[in-house]
């Protein structure tokens, strides 16, 4: 059985593969362990990452762990560089000399958010902060050591598992009759779900999971489908929450643009990402990020 080491497993992600990828041999590496099978890992430590890699011998590694605090990233650089690039060059190091393949995951964050149209994996990363700045480094990091790699870029992650805006809105819902929300910063809000869910199918793209890995290795980008503000989102998920009789107070939610909201990290404009390659590679067709909002919708809720 192929025997897949997966970090940041208390996490929205690492959360969601642990469901998914039940088929194969699950190894956890975390922070802080929750269970005495899981194998801990520091990724501002270099040498942890070689360690516990070495001590597990996986077959294939999946790293959704990541610094993500993108403003508390503006004082905190140092940390951010060390787990989200330095622990890539780590990783991508170990990986090259045992042959085990890698699948990580980064952000939209790596772009500026100019223009209106979505950004494709060819286009010229610029990013406007230090949390995507760091991701950015951490995929050249990882490339340049010449593993076997895939790169998946995603967006406004969401899970029944873990803190995220839809929890953080419905808890806001309770506790305020109105709410102001941005309107102007555009992208594809995506459930950890899914993302565990097109995991799978990278896995299951050849006969061999390692060589599933190893013949698509590159950037994709890996979003649900359709668009969407930060505003119509909050929308959607207030809609949801009144269908599934979920106490709420807010009944006033407006608009704001991103000038009236300041941050001490900028966020991009515009994080939609063309997946169309990823599409043609695996042959699948994108859930539509509401569809996969209202499937967590009623876990969610038994979460909060």
């Amino acid at each position: 059985m192929t025997k897949i080491l997966v970090t940041g497993a208390n996490g929205q992600v690492g959360h969601a593969l642990k469901n998914a990828l039940q088929e194969y041999e699950l190894v956890f590496a975390v922070r802080n362990r929750l269970s005495p099978r899981d194998f801990t890992i520091d990724l501002s430590n270099p040498a942890s990452i070689r360690q516990t890699v070495e001590a597990v011998k996986p077959d294939i590694i999946i790293n959704p762990a990541a610094y993500t605090a993108v403003d508390k990233a503006e004082d905190e650089k140092e940390l951010a560089t060390q787990i989200n690039h330095h622990a890539l060059k780590a990783f991508g190091s170990v990986c090259q000399e045992l042959a085990i393949p890698i699948i990580h995951f980064s952000t939209d964050y790596v772009f500026d958010g100019s223009g209106m149209e979505p950004k494709n994996e060819k286009q010229p990363t610029k990013p406007v902060n230090h949390y995507g700045l760091s991701k950015r480094d951490g995929e050249v990091a990882l490339l340049n050591t010449q593993c076997d790699a895939i790169i998946l870029r995603t967006s406004w992650v969401f899970s029944a598992h873990g803190k995220n805006f839809v929890k953080t809105m419905l808890n806001l819902g309770q506790s305020r009759e109105s709410l102001s929300i941005i309107y102007d910063q555009m992208g594809a809000p995506t459930s950890a779900e899914f993302l565990s869910q097109m995991v799978l199918q990278i896995l299951k793209n050849k006969s061999n999971p390692k060589e599933s890995i190893s013949a698509n290795k590159g950037i994709y980008h890996l979003t649900c489908a359709g668009e969407a503000s930060w505003f119509d989102f909050a929308n959607e998920i207030f809609a949801l929450a009144r269908m599934h009789n979920f106490p709420l107070k807010v009944n006033q939610v407006s608009p704001i643009p991103t000038s009236n909201y300041p941050t001490p990290a900028l966020r991009p404009l515009n994080s939609r990402l063309d997946c169309s390659k990823f599409e043609q590679v695996f042959g699948v067709c994108r859930t539509d990020w509401r569809d996969a909002l209202a499937d967590i919708f009623p876990s969610l809720l038994q979460e909060l």
